[in-house]
């Protein structure tokens, strides 16, 4: 029996694919480095050749070490779109149109290849976690009979409103006026009824004019659609996110709170926290951060520059952009100024740091307002523009009384995150009941008896 077990082992391959943007692929690279330490496991890691190339150009980057794993390897498929040609936010329908009519092809050829054995003598893939923004990727791999896992990698509540989109449209919610009241509340979404806004839902309901919108009706579907899957993993833990944690799992049992940034790398600007994963030792670097000399020089510095960008901008001025990338720079000494994107929030809490959220769009409209109404860990600069407001802001996060409040609570977030990845914590469970899973269904899928699966 144990050389069945341990032949079964050695035959798990997992093919990781995400959107191939920065913030979907940093957020399953982690998942990919956790993974990998798990024994008799093999990560393949596929990338669009355009971003394997820049992974290339920057190296050394922090996942450079994962070339050296025996167990990890990174391949990659062309996305279809011409070199020179642009790939941002703004483009992500239009890559995602190219991947789906040009890209899943070679993702099925990739997946055909390893029938047996491939040329660098790996086993087939047994299992596959694909980004939930492809479910043509899921589809391609269950026809093949490749057990697939989804990934979302927004935050659960953003994707809760996605999925509530149909609901709105029938409560009358949406689409709603160019000119009406964006405070008014969205009542048809469970679970936030207290802090969802008209002005926090994603940025294509402000544009939708009509039931039918195509925007709107293709984001609840691709959400929808992970309910096809083998599992649901969500970019979050379930003490940040509990109540709508709990609503999606009405709609998707088999779901884990595994926040790749806490199982994988846990770190944050201003202290190294490299390759850590305890509970201790994220709570001995979020007193660090927070408390001691060393603390109050950063603090001192941080405030002084922080004020000075905001006395700076003004009416045509810096651009937006120059101004978020200077607060990123600057802020991360004694607060965090964020796009509001999911990683950004994570990053922040785990380290014990106030935020400034700015979203730019999407699921960051959410997100802010999770930061600055439901956690009350930051401020939430949404819809804010001009010199006065974000001085203003500035100041408040890090000069006025309201700055030792954000403090103390970002402190207590930061420690309660570090028991939810300890032993027994709740996001660490949900991580090895995932790596339980994964190597169930790869016995299946390989032809094992699951009577006889890895434990």
């Amino acid at each position: 029996m144990e050389s069945a077990t341990q032949n079964q082992k050695l035959k798990a391959h997992v093919l990781i694919f995400p959107l191939p943007f920065q913030g979907h692929i940093n957020t399953m690279l982690r998942l990919a480095d956790a993974l990998s330490f798990a024994s008799g496991l093999r990560i393949s890691f596929m990338n669009t050749e355009r971003n394997q190339r820049l992974f290339s150009v920057f190296s050394p980057s922090p996942y450079s070490r994962l070339t050296h794993r025996p167990n990890f390897r990174f391949i990659s498929i062309p996305d279809g779109l011409p070199d020179d040609k642009p790939q941002s936010g703004h483009q992500v329908l239009e890559l995602l149109q190219s991947i789906r009519t040009h890209s899943v092809d070679y993702f099925r050829a990739q997946l055909l290849a390893g029938r047996n054995r491939d040329s660098d003598g790996w086993p087939p893939v047994t299992c596959v976690i694909v980004d939930g923004a492809m479910p043509f990727a899921m589809d391609a791999a269950q026809a093949l009979g490749i057990p697939a896992i989804v990934f979302r990698t927004i935050s659960a509540s953003s994707l809760w409103v996605y999925l509530r989109f149909p609901q709105m449209i029938e409560a009358g919610e949406l689409p709603f006026p160019a000119d009406a009241d964006l405070d008014e509340p969205i009542k048809s979404v469970p679970a936030t009824e207290s802090f969802l806004r008209r002005r926090d839902l994603p940025t294509m309901c402000r544009k939708a004019t009509k039931a039918e919108d195509e925007e709107l009706r293709f984001f609840a579907e691709v959400s929808a659609s992970a309910i096809r899957s083998e599992g649901l993993i969500l970019n979050t833990s379930n003490f940040l996110e509990a109540p709508v944690l709990s609503q999606l799992r009405s709609l998707f049992p088999n779901a884990y709170a595994v926040n790749s940034r806490l199982v994988g790398e846990v770190w944050k600007v201003g202290l190294d926290m490299k390759d850590v994963c305890g509970r201790e030792m994220v709570e001995k670097m979020a007193r660090e951060a927070m408390e001691g000399e060393k603390a109050e020089e950063l603090l001192q510095v941080a405030k002084k520059m922080a004020v000075e960008i905001g006395r700076s901008v003004g009416e045509g001025g810096d651009s937006r952009l120059d101004l978020e990338r200077l607060l990123r720079d600057i802020l991360s000494l004694s607060g965090r100024a964020s796009g509001a994107t999911t990683n950004d929030q994570f990053d922040s809490a785990a380290a014990g740091v106030p935020m400034l959220c700015w979203p730019w769009a999407w699921d960051q409209q959410v997100n802010s307002r999770l930061v600055g109404e439901v956690w009350k860990v930051g401020l939430d600069m949404k819809d804010v523009c001009g010199r006065e407001m974000v001085e203003k802001m500035v100041r408040t996060a890090m000069e006025e009384e309201k700055a030792e409040e954000l403090l103390q609570v970002a402190t207590k977030m930061a420690a309660e995150i570090g028991r939810s990845v300890g032993v027994g914590g709740d996001s660490r469970l949900d991580f090895e009941r995932l790596l339980r899973d994964i190597l169930s269904l790869s016995v299946r899928a390989s032809g094992g008896d699951e009577d006889e699966r890895p434990v």
